[in-house]
Parts: C-alpha cells; sequence; structure tokens
C-alpha cells in the first residue's frame, strides 16, 4: 500500500543484499518471478 516491501516476506528476502541495476529471480508462492531493483531506499 506504501510502495514499501518488507524484509520479512520472499520477496523482501530474496532482494536483500542486492543493488540498483540487478535482476533478481525469486521462488514466491506462485512461482519464480524476476524483479529489477530500480531504486533502493529507507
Amino acid at each position: 500500500m506504501e510502495g514499501k516491501i518488507s524484509d520479512e516476506c520472499p520477496v523482501g528476502k530474496g532482494l536483500l543484499d542486492h543493488k540498483v541495476g540487478d535482476r533478481v529471480a525469486i521462488e514466491t508462492p506462485d512461482g519464480m518471478c524476476e524483479y529489477d531493483v530500480l531504486e533502493i531506499s529507507k
């Protein structure tokens, strides 16, 4: 809702330790999904 991803959800855990420009494949309950890291903010 706020455009944020929790570091406790499968997608958030999978994105940890990646940087802007990375493409990350993450196993989700709906199957494999690929994400592009576009921005990182706190």
